[in-house]
This record gives C-alpha cells, sequence and structure tokens, in this order.
C-alpha cells in the first residue's frame, strides 16, 4: 500500500471479500462503497491489459478495508478527537506510476518519482531489483512461475504465480515496491519464501521488531522490508511473521553504528509466516527504502536520544493497527529510520521526555482496549530495550508535561473520570509515581510551560463543567502550591505554549474554542512569585488558525510554528515565526506535506527541525531553513528581512551554506544583536534584560555596551533591564530583530 494508505493495513473492521477467479471475462459487480465514477476502477495506459486491469479491480472492490475503530471515549471539546476517518479504501491503494517501460533489464515505472531505482521482473519468477546509496538487492518469489508479466496503469500483475488463482500484483511507490499476494483459498503452506540475493554495496542485515533492515558497509540502513500482514476474508489483518534463513542477522535493538554482524554469504532466504486467516485473503510484503517510518503515526512522541543527532519516535495511531508500541529512531546524519525495541504497551496522545540519565520516560495515552494508559517505561538507548516502570495512579491522555527541579510531572489531562485537576511527578531515581500538588480547576487539553527549573505555568484547557477555559495557574517549588494566574485573553484549549526569554516569560498559539480554531496568541508576563498572577497580552495573530499544530524554540526568543487543522479545519503545510523583539511574526518556509498531529522538534546538529507522522503519514521532513543564529544550510532569500540582506551582501550564505561568515553580518548588514555571535565576552545578550553588563565587553564585536551605559550608568552598575535593551537602537542604532 503507498505512503498515506499503508496507515489502513493492520488490523481491518468490514472488508468485503469475494473469491476471485483468476481471468474473469466480467467486469467487476458495482462497489456501493465506490464514489461517483468509480475510482476503483483501475487506469487504462499504453500497452496496458483489459484483462488485467478487469482482474485487478476485482482485488481493489473486494478488498475494501475501513480503519479500526477508535476508542470509545468523549470527543471533550475536540472536533479532531472524534474520528475523521474515511469509511473504507481499496487495500490496493493508488500506484506512482502511469505505467511501465519494458527494458532488457525488466519492467521500470514511468511518471512517478521515486528515490529508488526499482525494476520490476518481466516474468512472476524474475527478480525485483532494488538500488539506493549504492546498495543494491534482488528479490525471487520462491516457486513462482514464469507466467509473463501483464500491465495495467501503474499495476504489473502476474497470475497463476504460485498455483492456480494465485495472483500477484506488484505496485510501484515513491520509496521501492509493494507486493500484493491473493490466495483464493488457504495454500498447503501459510508461507512466502523470498530468495534475496546482495548485489552490491551491502555490509549486513539487521532483523529487530520485525522489520528487516539492509544495511550498507558502514552499518546504516538504505533499505528494508516493513512489517508484513495478511488481510483476511473475515474483515481482519494478521501481522506476517519475518525470519531470514542463510545469513547471518543482526538481531539487537540498540541502534548500530557499524556493522555488528557481517551477512556472511551473497544470498539467502526471507521467509512471511502467517496463520489464523480466512480466504481469500492478500499477503502485503514491501522493499521500500528507510527515508520514512515504516508506519504511519497519528499522535506519537519524540524526544532526542543518544546524542543531538538522533530522534526516538514512539507510538502513534494507525488507522488500522490502532495504537502502535513501535518505536523508531531517527539519524539526522544520514536521513534514515532505522527499528529499535517496541514498548510492552500500545500508546498514542501520550508524553516523552530525556531524562537526566540518558534514558526516555514514556507516559500516560490511549490505546485501543483500555483505553485509559497508565503505564510508564523507560528506553535505555544502550541496549535498545525497554524497562517496564511504575504506573501513575490514573490513566490519562492529551495532558502537559514539565519537568520541574529534574522530577517530571504530568499535569492533569482527560482521564476515565473525565478532566482532571490531580498532577503526579516521576522519581527517577526510584522509578516510582507519587500525587503532586493537584490544580484548582480539572483540565484536559491543556497548555503548559516552565520558566526556568523551578517554576512554570499551565493555562486553559476544557472541562466538561466549565467549557473552555482562559484561566491560569502556576508553580514554584518555593511556593510548593499552585496558586490563581491571570485570565487568558482567549479561552482556547489544545493550543500550545513555549517558554521564551526575557519578559514576556511565555508564548501561547492557537488551539480552539466554541468559536472554532483560532489564529490568535498571546504572551504572559509575571515573575511565577507566589502569590503574583502576572498578565495575560494579545498580540498580532498567526497568519492562519492552527490546531494540533507544533510549536519549537529555534532560539530562547524565537518560536517557529508550523501545520495543524486551519480555520476550515484542513491541513496546512505553512511555518511562521514569532520573535520576542520586535513582536512581530514572519513567514517561514513551508513544509512539503500538510500535516496535524504530528511531533516536531529542534535538532540541534543540523540546526533544523523535524516534523514526522501526522495524520495518516509515515513520511518526516527536515525544516528548509534553521535559525539566522545558527550555522547549517543556506537559508532561503525569500525568508525577507535581514537573511535577504545578507544573501544580497554575501549570495553564498543562500546558495552554499549559512556558515559564522553569514551569523556575524546578521550584525554587520543587519546591524542586529539578536544573535549570541554579538555579546563578546557579555554575560547575556544586550536584547535581553539581565544582570548588569561591564564594558568593554562588547566592543571586539558591537561596541555599544560602552555607549549605553554612558548614557544610563544602571545598566552597567545595577541591572540591564527593559530600557537599556531599548537604548540598543536609540543610543547605538542597531536593533534586536
Amino acid at each position: 500500500m503507498a505512503h498515506v494508505s499503508r496507515a489502513f493495513l493492520c488490523a481491518i473492521t468490514g472488508v468485503t471479500m469475494a473469491v476471485i477467479p483468476a481471468c474473469s471475462p466480467e467486469p467487476p459487480a458495482a462497489n456501493p462503497e465506490a464514489p461517483p465514477g468509480n475510482e476503483d476502477r483501475v487506469a487504462s495506459s499504453p500497452g496496458s491489459s483489459p484483462e488485467a486491469a478487469r482482474h485487478i479491480d476485482q482485488i481493489r472492490s473486494a478488498f475494501r478495508i475501513s480503519p479500526r475503530a477508535r476508542p470509545t471515549v468523549p470527543v471533550f471539546g475536540d472536533p479532531a478527537s472524534a474520528s475523521r476517518d474515511p469509511a473504507s479504501a481499496p487495500v490496493l491503494g493508488d500506484p506512482i506510476a502511469t505505467g511501465y517501460e519494458r527494458t532488457a533489464a525488466g519492467l521500470q515505472a514511468t511518471g512517478g518519482a521515486s528515490e529508488v531505482d526499482v525494476v520490476l521482473p518481466a516474468s512472476a519468477g524474475g527478480a525485483r531489483r532494488l538500488q539506493i546509496n549504492g546498495v543494491a538487492i534482488s528479490a525471487r518469489l520462491r516457486g513462482a512461475s514464469p507466467s509473463p508479466a501483464e500491465l495495467s496503469g501503474g499495476y504489473v500483475l502476474y497470475r497463476d504465480t504460485l498455483g492456480a488463482g494465485v495472483s500477484v500484483v506488484e505496485q510501484a511507490r515513491a520509496d521501492g515496491v509493494e507486493d500484493f499476494v491473493y490466495f483464493p483459498q488457504r495454500p498447503a503452506a501459510e508461507n512466502l519464501v523470498y530468495d534475496l540475493d546482495l548485489d552490491a554495496g551491502v555490509g549486513g542485515l539487521r532483523l529487530v521488531a520485525n522489520t528487516l533492515e539492509i544495511l550498507d558497509s558502514a552499518g546504516v540502513p538504505r533499505l528494508r522490508v516493513n512489517p508484513p500482514f495478511a488481510v483476511a476474508a473475515d474483515g481482519t489483518v494478521v501481522d506476517a511473521t519475518l525470519s531470514v534463513a542463510g545469513c547471518a542477522v543482526d538481531t539487537s535493538p540498540a541502534v548500530p553504528s557499524a556493522v555488528r554482524l557481517a551477512a556472511g554469504a551473497r544470498s539467502c532466504q526471507v521467509a512471511l509466516a502467517w496463520k489464523g486467516v480466512t480466504y481469500p485473503a492478500l499477503v502485503d510484503p514491501s522493499w521500500v527504502s528507510t527515508a520514512t517510518m515504516a508506519y504511519a503515526r497519528t499522535f506519537p512522541a519524540s524526544s532526542l536520544v543518544i546524542d543531538n543527532r538522533h530522534v526516538l519516535v514512539t507510538g502513534g495511531y494507525d488507522l488500522t493497527s490502532g495504537a502502535l508500541a513501535t518505536a523508531e529512531i531517527y539519524d539526522a546524519s544520514t536521513g534514515v529510520w532505522t527499528a529499535t525495541g517496541s514498548m510492552t504497551d500500545r500508546r498514542y496522545a501520550h508524553q516523552q521526555v530525556a531524562l537526566a540519565s540518558g534514558k526516555i520516560l514514556v507516559t500516560g495515552g490511549l490505546d485501543t482496549t483500555l483505553p485509559y494508559v497508565a503505564a510508564s517505561q523507560e528506553y535505555d538507548p544502550s541496549s535498545g530495550t525497554w524497562i517496564n516502570r511504575a504506573t501513575m495512579a490514573v490513566g490519562r491522555y492529551d495532558f502537559p508535561l514539565v519537568v520541574v527541579s529534574g522530577t517530571p510531572v504530568a499535569l492533569g489531562g482527560w482521564a476515565a473520570s473525565g478532566a482532571l485537576a490531580a498532577c503526579e511527578k516521576y522519581d527517577t531515581a526510584a522509578h516510582t509515581w507519587s500525587a503532586f500538588a493537584s490544580m484548582s480547576t480539572a483540565r484536559g487539553g491543556a497548555a503548559a510551560a516552565s520558566n526556568g527549573a523551578g517554576a512554570f505555568i499551565v493555562a486553559g484547557g476544557y472541562n466538561p463543567a466549565a467549557g473552555y477555559l482562559d484561566s491560569s495557574e502556576l508553580y514554584s517549588t518555593a511556593a510548593g502550591a499552585f496558586w490563581a494566574g491571570a485570565t487568558m485573553t482567549n479561552k482556547r484549549a489544545y493550543h500550545l505554549a513555549n517558554a521564551v526569554t526575557g519578559n514576556p516569560k511565555v508564548l501561547v498559539t492557537g488551539g480552539l474554542n466554541a468559536t472554532g480554531n483560532l489564529k490568535t496568541a498571546e504572551v504572559y508576563y509575571g515573575t511565577f512569585v507566589f502569590p503574583q498572577p502576572g498578565s495575560w497580552s494579545a498580540i498580532l495573530g498567526m497568519s492562519v488558525a492552527r490546531h494540533r499544530h507544533q510549536a519549537i524554540n529555534l532560539s530562547p526568543s524565537r518560536v517557529m510554528v508550523c501545520g495543524g487543522l486551519d480555520e476550515f479545519s484542513a491541513d496546512n503545510k505553512t511555518c511562521e515565526t514569532f520573535d520576542t523583539f520586535p513582536f512581530t511574526w514572519s513567514t517561514d518556509c513551508e513544509m512539503t506535506t500538510a500535516r496535524h498531529s504530528f511531533t516536531m522538534l529542534l535538532v540541534p546538529s543540523v540546526a533544523r527541525a523535524l516534523a514526522a507522522g501526522g495524520y495518516m503519514f509515515s513520511s518526516a521532513e527536515l525544516s528548509c531553513h534553521h535559525d539566522r543564529c545558527t550555522s547549517g544550510v543556506p537559508l532561503w532569500t525569500s525568508a525577507g528581512g535581514c537573511v535577504s540582506s545578507v544573501c544580497a551582501a554575501d549570495p553564498f550564505c543562500c546558495t552554499t551554506a549559512w556558515d559564522a561568515t553569514c551569523i556575524a553580518e546578521v550584525r554587520t548588514v543587519c546591524g542586529s544583536l539578536i544573535c549570541p555571535e554579538s555579546n563578546g565576552s557579555c554575560t547575556h545578550s544586550l536584547c535581553t534584560a539581565g544582570g548588569s553588563l561591564v564594558t568593554p565587553c562588547d566592543s571586539a564585536k558591537a561596541n555599544c555596551v560602552a555607549a549605553v551605559c554612558a548614557v544610563d550608568s544602571f545598566c552597567c552598575t545595577t541591572a540591564w533591564d527593559s530600557l537599556c535593551v531599548s537604548r540598543v537602537a536609540s543610543t547605538c542604532g542597531k536593533t534586536c530583530n
């Protein structure tokens, strides 16, 4: 199944099946679920076989799947949590290819871009060949007849491949190729065996979480066989099990930094086995690149792991698997995904945080049976395995998690009893949960942000009694309790909160309330000192409404928001950045894919944001830009403002790389002191309020501190406050933009 449709294929309800003859002269019966125009029909193309088209049409019409039902939980003020899932879809997804060209090597797809060089066999007994980044493999279906390939649009059909009526449909994908093996009745042995040749560049094989990875000589997975499955006639999907014979296989779930075990042979056998299905049935192995995740993940969670270039993504919801227990790791240095150990518990809409020990804590969420998850686990990156830890007192989902003086704290959320005011803290040494101070208001879908190690604010949310909330509460370790914060300018839930430097302290964006999805934003001013409530102030809104979006700090004073559901509840791919100096939004480069309910975080090694998953997506992408104060890939001239000015003066910065010289040009060309490069030996940025500065700490750079302190000695004797910051412009002629 293709990228997006792959999300449908691991557990199914309500499939209508029919035994399909090996060759039917009659057109397929009309499908009552098909939209007008019968889009299930296979488009014809030059060289297509009408008989093949009819056969594939019958498979597409008979094998329709409906997504697994979500847990029966209240909507809780969030229409996005209600099912947006399509009623059903054909197991055979839409192909990317418009046809195939017959060459001496075999069949090559035409009309669709693919990141993998794929050649399909001219007959069923031939080899499908895949090559990417110098790694090449060939796979032959053992026992297949020499039946010739028949073309039908973007599909290739081989009839009577493993006996009368057993058909194989090959479908080119953007990331490789997918096989669909149709069995009209139960075979003598419920398995498929492929003879796999390691043609070139293969350093080893790795089999983890039922995913077979083909590694290059450096140990980087370049190709993989996704976890296979069999679609049964009774409307269920059964996982098929992968095994390898004839080659040595690395089975350690720890991420490899090199080839740990050589294959030891040039050829081996890859077997798929299944049981417990009824027939007719389809068996679906796929051979793809590692540039995307193996699963589509809605509401996943992520965090850095191992170092500043690896990202661990866990759980999420797949339309046919339901909640996922699997986990994958992205390596920003290679751009590939690697399977790692699976969690014990399936979960989505959960929380995940890196601990000081280097382990990753995952807790809470929803699954498709409990449905509220209280279980917690820690991921050990040294072994790639999960360790079961104590459960929370209450299973919960859609809750914020903050770290207070090194202690993770779960705040409210939704539980079987409804919205929670109760909070729990995790002891990272004892690996236990205990009660934390309770909020005064029960909140599901709230947002929280920390202010330093020992204080945070939680704001907004929803509960059935009060509806959407505009209240906020603060907590500090010094007070040891929550106290009332100021009222926000808007009621909102399912929004995001980001800490920013200086004053204001917190930026809140988007979400929704009774009026719909919100484009509004506001900031919080306060000291986080009991009992001061602080204040909220509305700021210029975003360009579009955003709900179930993501927001990350590019720097302490800059927040980038991306994606989400807009005012029409449509996915959007736009990004925009808010800068606390001078309180403006600027347009950022767009994501390539519009997505909501995804995960996003900054990957320090490349100074770019990684967006992964989202509703029906297994894809991931790095942002095309990074903060102008950080070196990395060239920035876009279309970013406008200072970036455009720098690139006009120094095109290298927008064509080759944004290096240290480009960063310095933010100051020399734009006159902006926003980058740390301008600080010299000063203890903090001239654009941020803080302690007094000492002249001439910036003499080698901005040479501004002496000028400001000559006008206002307070700035160098007592504190560098907001008035001192304003003098950067009025006295030095510089900006903080």
